[in-house]
């Protein structure tokens, strides 16, 4: 992605094990592509899924933490966990001004229901 061409947030990223905690992890929204990633911790590697891959974004709340998790055809994100700790309608907006399918609900469990 070009300088221009995304806006990034400060979150916390959880990728597999590793977890990159608020404000050192990163969430890339680009008009092309959908990045994570962390500029402290190298654990937290840059993962990135293209925007025609996205199935949905769900937008939601568990355990007291606003969340979001991406729902991708290629599942460069099946173990990615964001939360969202500032800027949450931001970061919703974000995702909607650049054509993200936004979904204001919690993902199925264990992923069930996957097409």
């Amino acid at each position: 992605m070009s300088m221009r061409s995304y806006r990034s947030f400060s979150v916390q990223v959880r990728a597999g094990l590793a977890v990159a905690g608020w404000p050192f992890g990163r969430i890339d929204v680009g008009d092309s592509e959908l990045a994570v990633r962390s500029f402290l911790f190298p654990s937290v590697r840059r993962r990135s899924v293209r925007k025609e891959s996205v199935v949905r974004v769900y937008a939601y709340k568990r355990m007291g933490r606003h969340r979001l998790k991406v729902d991708d055809t290629d599942g460069a994100f099946s173990n990615v966990s964001v939360s969202l700790i500032m800027q949450r309608q931001g970061v919703i907006d974000e995702l909607r001004l650049r054509g993200y399918p936004v979904v204001l609900e919690s993902p199925p469990l264990f992923g069930a229901g996957r097409r």
